[in-house]
């Protein structure tokens, strides 16, 4: 079973096409931590009834930015759920962030909605598609070292604008799952 909880409806890039862009005009909120523990315990007691595996995915605004993510994610590890979640990758450059989501973390996906030329105006974000580039190797590469079960994903949300190069990064991402290197780069996502 996966359960998708909005956690917090904050975000730090502006993004046209989302509900959350940093620059609409709305009171941001977040789920209280009291919430969270008293579902993912009746969650956990659904998993331990049933024998189902529970997880449960983080999703924002940009979750990984949320205050109490650590402590959640820990809570909820502690009841035997397993964590994912879906960013926007911005924070992936902080090591600690990688660390937590390398040992915390069963699934994360990464928005990237092609390369640089598009992703980086889309987003709002200039010089974040080569950002991303780098953090998330990083990441892979923590992950294989500390022998984590983590699996990594790319959202791409099509549009006209990009729709027309999506085989083409479809491809360099399959073949980068695959372990094959790139001139410009290797992603070791699957595609959602």
């Amino acid at each position: 079973m996966i359960v998708v909880w909005r956690v917090v409806d904050s975000c730090n890039l502006s993004c046209p096409f989302c509900a959350f862009d940093r620059r609409l005009a709305f009171s941001r909120t977040q789920t209280a931590p009291h919430d969270i523990l008293r579902v993912a315990k009746l969650l956990a007691d659904y998993q331990t009834h049933t024998g189902d595996r529970v997880l449960l995915s983080w999703l924002g605004g940009e979750p990984l930015q949320w205050e109490p993510l650590k402590r959640m994610t820990h809570a909820v590890r502690a009841l035997g759920l397993e964590v994912s979640a879906t960013t926007n990758g911005t924070t992936l450059g902080s090591p600690a962030v990688r660390q937590h989501v390398c040992e915390e973390y069963k699934e994360l996906t990464v928005s990237i909605d092609g390369f640089s030329g598009f992703h980086d105006p889309m987003r709002g974000w200039p010089g974040g598609f080569d950002k991303l580039r780098l953090w998330v190797s990083s990441l892979a590469r923590e992950a294989r070292t500390l022998g984590s079960p983590l699996k990594l994903r790319a959202n791409v949300v099509l549009m006209r604008q990009n729709v027309a190069d999506f085989a083409r990064n479809d491809d360099e991402l399959r073949k980068a799952v695959a372990g094959r290197a790139y001139s410009d780069g290797a992603y070791p996502f699957d595609i959602l």
